[in-house]
């Protein structure tokens, strides 16, 4: 800890080779490799003995080329939050390469165990740097020796040179840590209990050069490796070996106070462990003990902070790697999650059509044989939920959108004093839960939520004395708010909102009764059943002659706009539902003559027929997964449904989205033994359901007699027929 050589960078490991017996047994420091007086434990537990030699052009002093500064916010036993970093050269890093040729003339290249390169963004590691070593690793002599990776930057640009030098030599381990993870993928549902998420798996791929099902517009320069892993805030890790996914975690581990440090260790363990290949383990079991020693580093280091211990804050080097020893005790706690591949291919599924996966499951008994594997179809209800929890959002630009607007919010909650206000907008029709997905956020993020609906305000003063209760809040708790403001695009005594709101939303001021208050900067969510061209297309005056000024409030937008009853952005999509809403909107549908007309997918310009040819919709698969959920909540959990059913619900049309499907679930019949078939879907062709006309358009072989399909009851339907569900 006190050794002069500390810190010095731009190094390379030399002279790496077997301890003799008389070093073995005697005290020497790991920095020289000479005896030295400091007791270090753990130098008797180092099987080889190296040195550094630095690179850099100045031989003189010696001294470190970069300096990095950490700022951190925490009292006493909390958690340590940092607020920002700062990373500055003291010196031009230039590299003599000259000192690393004659290197490695001096050297047995032979010898060489392993490469490891750590880049920090600092320049240090660049073309020719990777050029240098791949061409070393690439050579005949060193054919053997691992390179272990890990990097703080997105995509580093020398990975090119490696993916062109290399060949077919795959790195041996890539390691991210919990910051670049969310950096590249931003605030995201990384595992589930069953499986890791969809953007576990992107960024797995990323780091070991492997084919993006499902995301080929990826653009990654990464070679080939053998291993990757992913260090969480959690302390978990996911990982791959040899395209085998894995999640390691140790159920006892909470989060500590003070996480600094903690990949740095793990990576080191890993590294360690590959080297001296510690009892064959596989690549998961080495993850296991290497999140050990990132946790204990953790541990000891909230330890020397609580007790004010100074620059000692970093904890015990010495017993840095102390649990790489010993065995795994609950081999529960690594869950192997399957074939890369495959997973993504069940993702794909789970987010196209019905929803339905192919999975393959090992049975004690079929047909009289043991230990054979069956084939089932089944519907993961879990999959539905992302990265806000409890909203159902299956996939596709819908998902990319609210993945987008949670990031948002992720980076404005970390600001701690942010200048401005984060605005955003949600757009579609009535029903489609934009006040439940506000809630969802408020809750994810731990902000105060409050709600307005500009519908129900009569006059001016009644939304003013709205922003007066927020100000008032914000100085009684000062707590951070979410704000949701629904029907946006209403006017009050003949003006538009949008006109009251621009001061307050950028400013941060508004006047009331003489007096001028003052608005923090919090999250506006707002909400409209129009689109954003409505609002761009503002300025001059409106038809009564009011100035409208939707041009000023989409400028002050500065988060996401996110259509939620969107079919899949492509423009058919928007022709046929537009349609089909204009047709409803112009008929009498509780005629059921005229609903009859409207379900009807006879004709080659029928609405209802353009809409079901729809095959870029995931919204059509969110509402199978939604239909589900509401009829679970109604009936209780349900195991089965037929497969006539579930393509009901991917057909059916919901005229008021989530609203219009909660009235239907409510009014389904009978369903008995947790199986759902089609003689539990209420008939919409009698009169008792007629109100219902008016929420769902169904298919319209679903009504009444006049339907060509007979609702099967469970004794009729057939077993192959039938979906399994698990929550």
């Amino acid at each position: 800890k006190d050794h002069p050589d500390k810190g010095r960078s731009q190094n390379t490991l030399t002279g790496y080779r077997p301890m003799t017996e008389k070093e073995s047994n005697s005290k020497f420091c790991v920095y020289t490799g000479h005896a030295e007086q400091y007791k270090r434990r753990i130098c008797n537990n180092i099987p080889y003995r190296c040195e550094f030699r630095n690179l850099t052009d100045d031989k003189e002093t010696k001294v470190c080329t970069n300096k990095v500064m950490r700022y951190y916010e925490g009292y006493e036993g909390g958690t340590l939050k940092l607020k920002y970093r700062l990373d500055y050269l003291t010196k031009d890093p230039k590299i003599d390469w000259n000192s690393w040729d004659s290197f490695i003339d001096s050297v047995n290249i032979a010898s060489i165990k392993a490469v490891i390169i750590e880049d920090h963004g600092l320049g240090v590691i660049n073309n020719t740097a990777a050029t240098k070593v791949a061409e070393l690793l690439s050579g005949s002599k060193a054919k053997n020796a691992k390179l272990f990776v890990r990097t703080k930057i997105e995509n580093p640009y020398w990975m090119d040179q490696f993916k062109e030098k290399l060949g077919n030599i795959p790195i041996t381990l890539v390691v991210y840590d919990h910051q670049l993870a969310k950096r590249i993928q931003g605030e995201r549902k990384w595992y589930y209990e069953k499986t890791l998420g969809r953007s576990a798996l992107e960024l797995l791929g990323r780091m070991t050069g492997t084919e993006q099902f499902g995301r080929p517009e990826l653009n990654i320069n990464t070679p080939k490796a053998k291993n990757a892993a992913v260090l969480l805030d959690e302390n978990i890790v996911f990982g791959m070996n040899n395209e085998q996914c894995f999640l390691t975690y140790r159920s006892t581990l909470r989060k500590l106070p003070t996480n600094i440090g903690r990949t740095t260790t793990f990576f080191a363990g890993l590294i360690y462990q590959s080297i001296n290949n510690t009892d064959n383990r596989q690549f998961e079991d080495q993850c296991y003990h290497s999140l050990r020693c990132a946790y204990d580093w953790s541990k000891n280091a909230s330890k020397a902070r609580n007790m004010r211990l100074g620059r000692n804050f970093y904890g015990d080097y010495e017993m840095a790697l102390d649990n790489l020893k010993g065995t795994i005790k609950q081999q529960a706690e690594i869950t192997s999650m399957g074939d890369y591949m495959n997973l993504w291919n069940e993702w794909s599924a789970s987010s196209e059509k019905q929803g339905v996966i192919t999975k393959e499951v090992e049975v004690k008994e079929v047909r009289g044989k043991e230990n054979e594997k069956e084939k089932k179809r089944i519907i993961q209800l879990w999959r539905g939920i992302g990265t806000i929890p409890k909203f159902i959002c299956v996939g596709g630009p819908k998902r990319d959108g609210l993945n987008n607007l949670a990031n948002k919010i992720a980076e404005f909650k970390k600001q701690g004093n942010p200048k401005y206000p984060l605005s955003c907008l949600l757009t579609g029709s009535p029903g489609w839960g934009k006040s439940f997905l506000a809630e969802c956020l408020a809750r994810k993020f731990g902000f105060t939520y409050m709600d307005y609906s500009v519908a129900q305000m009569a006059t001016t003063t009644d939304f003013v004395n709205c922003l007066a209760t927020i100000s008032s809040v914000q100085n009684r708790t000062g707590d951070g708010l979410l704000i949701f403001i629904d029907e946006v695009n209403s006017h009050i005594e003949g003006n538009p909102i949008i006109n009251l709101l621009l001061g307050p939303l950028w400013g941060g001021v508004f006047f009331y009764e003489g007096k001028s208050y003052r608005l923090e900067p919090a999250v506006w969510v707002f909400a409209s059943t129009r689109g954003i061209s409505d609002f761009a297309g503002g300025g001059g005056t409106d038809s009564d002659g009011k100035v409208n000024k939707g041009s000023d409030f989409v400028s002050r937008l500065n988060g996401p706009v996110i259509q939620l009853d969107s079919l899949g952005g492509q423009k058919n999509s928007e022709i046929a539902v537009e349609g089909l809403r204009i047709e409803v909107g112009s008929a009498d549908i509780t005629d059921l003559k005229r609903y009859r007309h409207v379900c009807s997918a006879k004709s080659s310009d029928s609405n209802y027929k353009n809409y079901r040819s729809i095959k870029d919709a995931q919204i059509k698969t969110e509402q199978v997964y939604l239909m589900i959920n509401m009829l679970s909540r109604i009936w209780g959990s349900i195991i089965k449904v037929h497969e006539d059913v579930l393509e009901l619900f991917h057909d059916m049309f919901t005229i008021n989205g989530i609203r219009s499907m909660e009235l239907f679930a409510s009014r389904f019949e009978d369903i008995n033994d947790d199986t759902l078939v089609g003689v539990n879907v209420p008939d919409l062709a009698l009169q008792k359901n007629e109100e219902l006309r008016r929420h769902i358009i169904l298919p319209e072989d679903w009504l009444g007699d006049n339907g060509k399909r007979k609702p099967l009851t469970p004794e009729k339907a057939k077993a192959e027929k039938f979906i399994q569900i698990e929550t």
